[in-house]
């Protein structure tokens, strides 16, 4: 699982994203000018085997997918056999019995709050 990890994170950055956006966001908003801020998450668990099971087919079909399976073998990401033995192990870890998955996750629009420094100057639009 973390080659699978490795191969999505490195197909993200080639196509300009960041994988790992979430550990930036707090300096990203910083950045843009937001004084204050209030983050919020979410998570989200497969605790019954139907739902892992469900999870692990979907990690199998993102392996699968053409788009992406073809880019991660042109750019040398992964050959074939990665390929396989990564939708294998998705396979193997949905069939477990004590699989369990958790994902935390930011939502959209989760800046709940948000005070720039030119509406503490009262110069905005209201």
């Amino acid at each position: 699982m973390r080659q699978a990890l490795a191969i999505q994170f490195d197909l993200a950055r080639r196509n300009g994203a960041e994988p790992n956006a979430g550990r930036h966001l707090r300096r990203w908003f910083r950045e843009a000018g937001f004084a204050e801020m209030r983050l919020t998450t979410s998570t989200e668990s497969d605790a019954e085997a139907d739902a892992t099971r469900a999870r692990a087919g979907d990690a199998r079909r993102l392996v699968a997918a053409i788009r992406p399976r073809r880019r991660a073998l042109e750019c040398g990401i992964a050959t074939r056999p990665d390929l396989e033995s990564i939708a294998a192990a998705c396979r193997a870890w949905g069939r477990d019995p004590d699989a369990f998955c958790l994902l935390l996750a930011h939502r959209g629009g989760g800046v709940a709050t948000i005070e720039t420094p030119r509406s503490r100057r009262g110069d905005e639009c209201r």
